[in-house]
């Protein structure tokens, strides 16, 4: 084992290795391999013409003791031109490259000088004489040290050239004493210089950000690119340069591409992106050409209007007399993804873009572009004339070799990487997974290597280091993976890894949040899953808050712009879509999330199209697009924007659909929105959609009495104006309704003192009226009874009579479904139950078989069950209509509630059952057989007669049954007091707890056998009251059994009244008040019935036929 001085491309000295032989070298520091065949301090480079000078130079070398070589002396006759100048480049420290007029365009000159600087070796231009320098090589040699005007006879020149050369040399190597004579340079090996060691929080590796200007000394790998794009610049002032997505091409052109060009002088607008969402303040129907609009917005930070200015003006205008320029189009591919509605305006773009190149001379351009869209720049190339042609470059991502280069360059002052860990990080960059021929997954060496993959793994790895360590050996990458994990995977997922770190930290593991984030990072891809630019709001930066963004930011995974002094948000690297768009797989629900919200943004941007760019007095129902964006509101942070939710609260107000769900999203994200939609949709009129508009109106006004303290005071006044002036009645009395719910003692003052003024005291008697209504019906007192009291007396009586007659008005469809729904419950008990007490001659209206009568109105079944409906449909349904109308006119539901109370009901039962025996009984007088009526005791015959009663007519008839026989009162008694029984009934049964806890769990009645159920439920109820109604009407019977004068028939001369007896009078009131009774409580049933269902309603569908 031998030691042995070798120069090492890794860190770019020379260092002292031992050598043994048949072994493969690594530098110790750095662990490239090293190549010990013979290496070389200086490859000089020349053009044939100037050999004489070349072959000086080389004796001046020579004389130094400096290794140089060159091709006339050193290259045999039977080497390959190609492969020996290749193999001797790979191991020279410096070209010396003869720089005169003679050697423009020479080929293998520019070649030599392209290889240089792909192997890193360092490149000194001598200039020979003065020239106007071709700007390929002022691109190319813009960093060099330029050794000017080398005149070969001078002796002192020479020893200026010796020391320049030595001293360029000593860069690489350890500062040596220089020696006295011309020793060489490389005599004592190289020591290198102390490492830094591994520093807490400071990391050489950008990870997924991207390189910026300034960072060429943490850029490495792409030299040998540079100098190929520098070279296709001089053959001409188009250039296009794509890559796949990760290869990176932003981080070249930001950093060595750019710093050569201003090394240069060039001025470099870098970075300009013609797909920049437009900013809010600016009307995207002014602007002429948006592309154009996108790209002068970023080279004029000026705060003038841009939506008329041409490209080709702009740089103009912008133009340094004799300074060469060039663009550099980032993310070009945009010109397709972007804006895609104003397409026509993408070849005007390009043609302003040809114009400034003619204008300018000096002025390049260069379009950066993924691969996948090298194609449609067939459209625009085209249009480029023969002298601007636009030649391509294809950026490859990272080979092995360059892959190498981009981890040990950048760690190579902090510590030094063992070889085979080097070469374990590319072979598990460079894996890619294939299927075999078997179906099975087959791992094998990939093309290529991914930048931000190989930064974002060297990072991670870099933060799980050790401080202080200078070697990094295999143990660390143990270490990286994690106990019992392999380091394939700890590579592999490197990209997921850090995504969900970043969310992990920024949503501090609450999953909620997390969520939120996730599906806010959805709006910083396209459709295609390629990355797009976001413009910053008030609240948020596309779905994101921007306290969210602003941590994202500040963790690398999004990055900020300021263009046209506007903030503007991308995620960092392409390459981060990928996981970004991988969320949708993997969460169904966020999946869920996404469909609705594009769903929403389709139909959203649609409506703005049909609207003129504003949701302003847009109210389109969209009832399935509410349906699909419901599972949002579950969301505990918002995940739509503001527009979005404006839209569908929008849409809400116009369906009637969970407005209070979506006004309660926009006013807790989006106060002002909320607002404006509101006072929007209050004010809302418009005579080609009247319906529409009264619709909004309502709705709206429904809203404003639940959302309570969120209803600022312009609202507040607002709704007050609306009850009383709306020219539609439904909107007015939604507006009542909403100022009761409000309750607020300053609204009623500012409806009541409408009062006070002749053109407003009508709307204003309305409106308190509804009000009046509206508080009647409520069960708790509010502030408005106070403010009541206080109207004049005169207003007061109007106000409760106007209210009762829009009560009656607005509710009298209620009595008639009532009275249906009473009377056939009540008929169907009564009348069958009155066959058994009708068989038997058990009626007030019927009378006992005796001769010599025996062939009229002789007492039987069917007459039982004829009289039994009649009664049951009179006095069950009349009193119905009386209680009804109380009900729906007269109650007020704060009214304590008892057996007596209110006392309202038992009057209105009173009154409906003496008005209906009222009925009764005029019918039996006037519609009964006259011998009927005599033989039941109600007219006394004429004297002398043993049938027939005396003429006399209504007056006469009235006498005998109210004066003479006084059997008309026994009706009017029973039937007042079964009118009393049914309201005392009814008030127990509404203030029992039973009864309440059913109603309000009801709902809308959907089949017979629901309302079946229903009833027999109310049945229940109603019979454990049933009692009220019985002591009451056995009282009334009671006292209706002493009226009737029963003694006439014990008269010879009224022996015709064979009924009219004590005994036969109670036998009747038996039979007449059971059945009464019995008919009085399934009427109160169905009563009851009645009222879930116009409380309720029914849906019950038609039966379908069966075949």
């Amino acid at each position: 084992m031998i030691q042995e001085e070798i120069y090492c491309r890794g860190c770019r000295r020379m260092v002292v290795a031992l050598v043994a032989d048949g072994t493969s070298l690594t530098c110790p520091f750095c662990g490239v391999g090293l190549n010990r065949d013979r290496s070389y301090d200086v490859f000089i480079s020349y053009a044939r013409p100037d050999e004489k000078t070349a072959l000086r130079l080389a004796a001046l070398l020579d004389g130094a003791g400096v290794r140089y070589w060159l091709d006339v002396k050193d290259l045999g006759l039977d080497s390959s031109f190609i492969g020996e100048i290749a193999k001797v480049l790979s191991n020279s420290k410096v070209l010396l490259l003869l720089v005169s007029p003679r050697m423009v365009d020479r080929q293998w000159v520019e070649a030599e000088v392209s290889f240089a600087m792909r192997t890193k070796c360092l490149i000194l231009p001598l200039m020979l004489e003065e020239f106007d320098l071709p700007i390929n090589l002022q691109l190319a040699l813009g960093t060099k040290i330029i050794r000017k005007f080398y005149q070969p006879s001078s002796e002192s020149q020479d020893r200026e050239l010796v020391r320049f050369v030595y001293e360029e040399l000593q860069k690489y190597t350890v500062p040596l004493t220089p020696p006295p004579s011309c020793q060489s340079i490389t005599a004592a090996p190289l020591v290198p210089k102390p490492l830094k060691g591994v520093v807490e929080g400071e990391s050489p590796f950008m990870g997924p950000r991207p390189f910026e200007g300034g960072m060429s000394h943490l850029f490495f790998g792409r030299d040998s690119e540079v100098l190929e794009l520098l070279g296709l610049m001089r053959k001409s002032r188009v250039l296009l340069l794509y890559a796949p997505s990760g290869a990176g091409k932003s981080s070249l052109l930001n950093t060595r591409f750019q710093e050569v060009l201003q090394g240069q002088g060039v001025q470099v607008l870098n970075g300009i992106r013609v797909g920049t969402p437009l900013p809010e303040n600016v009307d995207r129907f002014k602007v002429k050409n948006i592309y154009a609009f996108s790209v002068i917005s970023q080279l004029d930070k000026r705060d003038v209007d841009h939506s008329t200015r041409r490209l080709r003006d702009c740089l103009q205008a912008m133009r340094q007399e004799g300074r060469p320029r060039i663009i550099l189009f980032d993310q070009f591919e945009e010109i397709f993804t972007q804006h895609a509605d104003r397409f026509d305006e993408r070849v005007p773009f390009i043609q302003d873009l040809i114009g400034a190149l003619t204008d300018d001379p000096l002025l390049t351009v260069l379009f950066a572009i993924r691969q996948e869209y090298l194609a449609y720049m067939f459209e625009f190339r085209k249009l480029f004339p023969a002298e601007l042609p636009m030649l391509d470059y294809a950026l490859r991502r990272m080979g092995v070799n360059e892959a190498k280069e981009a981890i040990l360059g950048p760690a190579s002052t902090y510590a030094i990487f063992d070889s085979d860990v080097v070469d374990e990080i590319i072979k598990q960059l460079n894996i890619m997974r294939v299927i075999g021929p078997h179906g099975e997954l087959v791992e094998k060496p990939g093309p290529n290597i991914e930048l931000v993959h190989l930064q974002i793994v060297c990072e991670q790895l870099w933060a799980s280091l050790e401080s202080g360590i200078k070697r990094i050996t295999k143990t660390e990458l143990a270490r990286a993976a994690g106990n019992g994990k392999r380091f394939e995977d700890f590579v592999q997922n490197a990209l997921n890894v850090f995504f969900e770190k970043v969310l992990d930290e920024v949503s501090r593991h609450n999953e909620t949040e997390k969520k939120m984030i996730q599906f806010g990072l959805m709006s910083f891809i396209t459709a295609s899953s390629t990355r797009t630019m976001v413009q910053r709001g008030k609240y948020k930066t596309g779905r994101l808050p921007n306290r969210i963004v602003e941590k994202l930011e500040g963790r690398h995974l999004i990055r900020r712009e300021e263009r046209g002094g506007q903030q503007w948000f991308e995620l960092s690297h392409d390459s981060l879509a990928d996981p970004v768009s991988k969320q949708r797989a993997q969460d169904p629900e966020l999946n869920k999330l996404l469909f609705a919200a594009d769903l929403l943004d389709k139909v959203l941007d649609k409506a703005k199209v049909d609207s003129s760019d504003t949701l302003k007095n847009y109210f389109g129902e969209h009832r399935e697009i509410l349906a699909e964006c419901k599972r949002f509101q579950s969301q505990a942070q918002s995940l739509l924007e503001e527009e979005e939710l404006e839209f569908l609260f929008r849409a809400s107000l116009r369906s009637g659909i969970e407005q209070l769900e979506w006004s309660e999203q926009l006013w807790k994200h989006y106060p002002e929105s909320h607002v404006r939609v509101l006072k929007n949709a209050l004010s809302y009129y418009s005579p080609s959609v009247s319906e529409v508009a009264r619709t909004v109106r309502k709705h709206a006004m429904e809203l404003l009495g639940k959302i309570g303290e969120r209803a600022d005071k312009d609202l507040l006044s607002m709704l007050v104006e609306v009850a009383l002036k709306d020219e539609d009645a439904n909107v007015r009395q939604a507006a009542t309704l909403s100022l009761v719910r409000l309750d607020q003692q300053e609204l009623y003052l500012k409806a009541i003192s409408a009062l006070s003024q002749l053109e407003t005291q009508a709307v204003a008697m309305e409106a308190l009226a509804r009000i009046r209504i509206t508080i009647d019906g409520q069960t708790e007192r509010t502030r408005f009874d106070e403010v009541f009291a206080g109207i004049p007396s005169m207003f007061k009586g109007k106000i409760r009579a106007r209210a009762r007659w829009i009560r009656l008005k607005e509710r009298w469809p209620a009595i008639p479904i009532t009275f249906f729904t009473v009377a056939t419950f009540a008929a169907i008990a009564a009348a069958p139950f009155k066959v058994i007490p009708g068989g038997f001659g058990w009626s007030v209206t019927q009378y006992l078989k005796v001769a010599p009568m025996d062939t009229f109105n002789m007492p039987n079944a069917f007459m039982g069950f004829l009289q039994g409906t009649i009664a049951a449909v009179i006095w069950a349904g009349g009193i119905a209509i009386a209680l009804m109308i109380y009900h729906e006119v007269f109650q007020s539901e704060q009214t304590k509630k008892s057996i007596l109370s209110p006392i309202g009901t038992i009057v209105a039962g009173a009154t409906g059952g003496l008005c209906a025996s009222l009925v009764v009984v005029l019918g039996v007088l006037f519609w009964f057989n006259p011998m009927g009526i005599v033989g039941m005791g109600w007219r006394i015959p004429i004297e002398g007669s043993e049938v027939l009663p005396p003429n006399g007519g209504a007056v006469k008839a009235l006498e005998d049954a109210f004066v003479n026989t006084r059997y008309g009162w026994v009706h009017l008694f029973s039937g007042t007091g079964l009118g009393i029984g049914m309201g005392m009934m009814l008030n127990a049964i509404r203030s029992s707890s039973a009864w309440n806890e059913f109603f309000d769990r009801q709902h809308v009645i959907n089949s017979f056998t629901e309302a079946r159920q229903f009833a027999w439920v109310i049945m229940k109820i109603a019979l454990k009251k049933v009692w009220i109604m019985l002591v009451v009407l056995g009282a009334a019977a009671s006292v209706a059994a002493l009226v009737p004068n029963t003694e006439l028939s014990e008269l010879p001369k009224y022996k015709a009244m064979v009924n009219a007896n004590l005994v036969n009078l109670i036998k009747g009131l038996i039979g007449d008040c059971s059945t009464q009774a019995f008919g009085a409580y399934f009427g109160i049933v169905g009563m009851l019935l009645a009222t879930v269902a116009l409380r309720y309603g029914i849906n019950i569908e038609p039966r379908k036929n069966r075949i």
